[in-house]
């Protein structure tokens, strides 16, 4: 951001970019020539196209990969360790770094969303080489990127699952903080977005928008000049998202109140349902590892049977409720786990009938 004295003085502001994949991929080339590294051509345009960084970051990375002194067959995997060391975005301004080690092996599903998960999944890993490969990316007119769209109720493991995809691609996610990008000022708004998707491109970084109907809501008919600023907003996020190269998941659980043209740039549109009864069982397990000690009469079973309407979300902070209630001094029985989800589905406005 300019600087209040600066910015006065200024007569006129020029915005320069990122040089493009064919300039990267050049810079390489000269910088690893006179370091006298022999890289192979495809290996150069893989990490070109993976990294974005700027001429004087892509000899910082070739000097320090120069410095490695590695041999041939490892020099793909150190320049690329080289361009991530030289990726200093300032996300943190507009988003907050998930720190969460989920993995998509980890993340319980039913059956119909697992199956798209995985195809997103290798859509994430091929996307690059195909776009490439067979020229999808001059046809399509549009950035290499991905979005998604997961929709479902709350608890159904939309986050858990965006934070799993990314660590499946070695990509850092960034959940967005809506706050920090609004500005009451107008025009400061669609700045902040435009800075958000640059640094994230710099960072190679994951987008997390979670309730995304706040950002991503249908244009109306402008009757006044709020009306006209808000749909530009909506204008410039549907432009910014399909130009970006990287990975955008976005969440909700009022798909109907979403965008209709940009619904319909989403390739992957993945519906969280409510888990079976299996899928239950799997998430009660997963909340209660070994390491949590059970009174021989807790029976997950029964449980999955008895609450067959809830969601993951319920059943990890029931089993946290009922483990704070123990005191790490007793077993938990099935009676403190009974009525922490009780307890927390009431506390979610649920109506729920204690029988027993």
């Amino acid at each position: 951001m300019d600087a209040p004295h600066l910015s006065d003085l200024a007569i006129a502001r020029i915005s320069v970019s990122l040089p493009d994949i064919e300039l990267r991929r050049m810079a390489w080339i000269a910088e690893l020539a006179q370091l006298h590294l022999e890289v192979a051509q495809a290996d150069i345009k893989t990490v070109a196209s993976e990294y974005p960084l700027s001429r004087a970051g892509i000899e910082t990375a070739a000097k320090v990969a120069h410095a490695q002194m590695p041999t041939t067959d490892a020099m793909t995997s150190l320049l690329g360790r080289a361009a991530e060391s030289q990726m200093r975005g300032q996300l943190e301004r507009f988003a907050k770094r998930s720190r969460s080690q989920a993995r998509l092996d980890q993340v319980v599903l039913t059956e119909n969303t697992r199956e798209q998960v995985n195809e997103l999944h290798t859509a994430l890993k091929q996307r690059t080489f195909v776009m490439d490969r067979w020229g999808l990316t001059e046809r399509h007119a549009t950035g290499r990127g991905i979005v998604a769209l997961f929709n479902g109720a709350p608890g159904t493991g939309k986050t858990m699952c965006a934070a799993a995809l990314a660590n499946e691609v070695d990509h850092p996610l960034y959940r967005i903080d809506v706050s920090n990008l609004v500005d009451r000022f107008v025009g400061e708004t669609e700045k902040n977005l435009v800075r958000l998707f640059d640094e994230a491109s710099a960072s190679r970084a994951a987008l997390l928008f979670d309730e995304a109907d706040s950002l991503f809501s249908k244009r109306i008919e402008a009757k006044d000049s709020t009306d006209r600023y808000a749909n530009m907003q909506v204008n410039l996020l549907l432009n910014l998202i399909e130009d970006y190269d990287g990975f955008c998941v976005l969440t909700t659980n009022l798909k109907g109140s979403l965008d209709d043209a940009f619904l319909r740039r989403i390739v992957y549109k993945i519906v969280f349902e409510k888990p079976g009864h299996d899928e239950l069982v799997a998430l009660w397990e997963y909340h209660m590892p070994p390491s949590i000690p059970r009174h021989t009469d807790v029976d997950l079973d029964a449980l999955a049977e008895e609450f067959d309407m809830i969601a993951g979300g319920d059943i990890k902070n029931a089993v946290l409720r009922a483990a704070l209630a123990a005191g790490g001094e007793t077993p938990i029985t099935q009676g403190m786990l009974r009525r922490s989800l009780i307890n927390e589905l009431r506390a979610n406005g649920g109506v729920v009938a204690d029988r027993r």
